[in-house]
């Protein structure tokens, strides 16, 4: 027996579609992003080699100044704050410091061509400076290019729409939506103070971005975070699969699915996953009671905006949002 047009899974089933297709466009995006950053911090990576000679009498062994070395850093266009530093303790014990950024790796600095030899004791050391952001760190940020399908996605689905079903709406279902997105926007704060099962899940996915940026990186993704994300959430999840699924008479079952699958990028972050599910099943309360996309958008706006805000305000007290 063949379904029905209008059951939940031939809605399902064409929507997940999309959202596969979305993840997919992410999970390429993703692959010169993550080639990208390594190489970055690669080519950023501090490293540092300390050499010292213990007596008066090993001066033959290094040059009387350290301008053939500094020269030499000079010439190296890969290599970046190069620093050498000489010490002469009262016991006649000779230090040199080096330290350098880049690919550089200290076995390869070529100290006894350059007359440094023999010392009497060597350390060197290295870090990368990076965040370790881990395949639930990129899972994270791969759901913000997978909004980019979202957007598509629904937008197409806006422009197919039977009937009008405008944006606008009244005043007071404006400001209820505004108020349970204040409310949100509390879970998701005191989510954060959970420690590492939590974060301020709008700003999740924004962190290693919003923490290791300037200034103009980090307006262009507050605005893209508090206007465009929002609208890709509620245009797909809300109106494409949502509001479709309720009109057939699987409303419940239908908002329960598409929260579930709003919240699963952070389900590593299992208190902020389900700040995110309680967001979801608010803004398809919204869009049923008032019949309007800009309700559940005003609520998702009003929560992600609170987010930022806050980390404009106060970025130190917003550290838990790191990508674990």
């Amino acid at each position: 027996m063949s379904e029905s047009p209008d059951s939940l899974r031939s809605i399902f089933i064409p929507w997940l579609g999309a959202y596969l297709g979305s993840w997919v466009f992410a999970g390429i995006a993703l692959i010169p992003i993550i080639l990208f950053v390594e190489a970055y911090h690669k080519a950023n990576a501090s490293r540092r080699v300390d050499v010292r000679w213990l007596k008066k009498t090993d001066r033959s062994t290094f040059p009387d100044d350290d301008s053939g070395l500094k020269a030499w850093f000079d010439r190296q266009e890969n290599l970046s704050r190069a620093k050498v530093q000489r010490s002469v303790s009262e016991a006649g014990e000779t230090k040199i410091k080096i330290s350098w950024r880049g690919m550089m790796k200290v076995d390869q600095l070529p100290l006894e061509k350059l007359g440094y030899l023999q010392p009497k004791r060597r350390s060197t050391s290295s870090a990368q400076t990076k965040a370790n952001m881990g395949v639930s760190g990129w899972f994270i940020i791969g759901s913000l290019l997978a909004c980019l399908g979202y957007l598509i996605s629904g937008i197409r689905a806006w422009r197919q729409r039977a009937g009008s079903n405008p944006l606008g709406t009244r005043v007071s279902a404006y400001c209820k939506a505004a108020g349970v997105g204040v409310l949100i926007f509390g879970l998701g704060y005191l989510a954060m103070l959970g420690g590492a099962l939590g974060a301020l899940p709008q700003l999740a996915p924004w962190a290693v971005l919003i923490f290791f940026s300037g200034t103009l990186v980090k307006v262009l993704v507050t605005f893209v975070g508090v206007c465009v994300v929002p609208l890709s959430w509620e245009l797909f999840f809300r109106h494409r699969f949502y509001l479709r699924a309720a009109a057939a008479g699987h409303g419940r079952r239908a908002a329960l699915v598409s929260s579930a699958m709003f919240a699963l990028p952070l389900i590593l972050m299992p208190v902020s996953c389900l700040v995110l599910f309680v967001q979801g099943l608010a803004c398809c309360a919204m869009y049923r009671r008032t019949g309007r996309l800009a309700a559940p958008l005003i609520l998702s706006v009003v929560a992600t905006g609170l987010a930022f805000l806050v980390f404009w305000v106060s970025p130190l007290s917003m550290v838990n949002i790191r990508a674990k």
